[in-house]
């Protein structure tokens, strides 16, 4: 997971930052997760290396902002994959309309969701997150996890 969402995001942008800085412009984004907003109990590590990244991502863009160089990094939500499981709707897109909506976004803001019904999933979190007891929010993400991870296990148990 470190060398996933730490190393080679820090690699990638150490190849590519000395072109865009002899040409004076340049667009690095990268990848984060909307799971870096709300405390992620059993998801932990990886919370944690995409927080990385969020920061990462944000002190580049202090750092060469006046070299021309733009650096954004979104934070996906639930995207309608094979891989979720989730179906497409308003608040999950397919991967092709996130893609479009991350697009159009680029250059309004250091940090984003991609995709606008993202914005409003992100302000309860964090209205619940900062603004109420974080110890209770903490309890309520980690019963949710202790759920899915029961549910995953079972599925996995009857595959055998």
């Amino acid at each position: 997971m470190v060398s996933v969402n730490i190393h080679s995001v820090t690699h990638m942008c150490a190849l590519v930052l000395p072109v865009m800085l002899s040409r004076k412009k340049g667009l690095i984004i990268n990848v984060s997760s909307s799971i870096t907003s709300v405390p992620a109990g059993l998801l932990t590590l990886y919370s944690g290396t995409k927080a990385f990244v969020d920061k990462f991502s944000e002190d580049l863009q202090t750092e060469y902002r006046d070299s021309g160089i733009t650096v954004q990094c979104i934070k996906p939500g639930f995207v309608a994959t094979k891989m979720s499981k989730v179906k497409a709707s308003m608040w999950c897109p397919t991967p092709d309309t996130y893609v479009a909506s991350a697009l159009n976004m680029l250059g309004y803001t250091t940090t984003t969701p991609g995709y606008f019904p993202h914005h409003f999933l992100e302000i309860p979190c964090d209205f619940m997150t900062y603004l109420t007891c974080k110890p209770f929010v903490s309890s309520m993400f980690l019963k949710h996890y202790l759920k899915l991870r029961k549910s995953a296990l079972k599925r996995l148990s009857q595959k055998k």
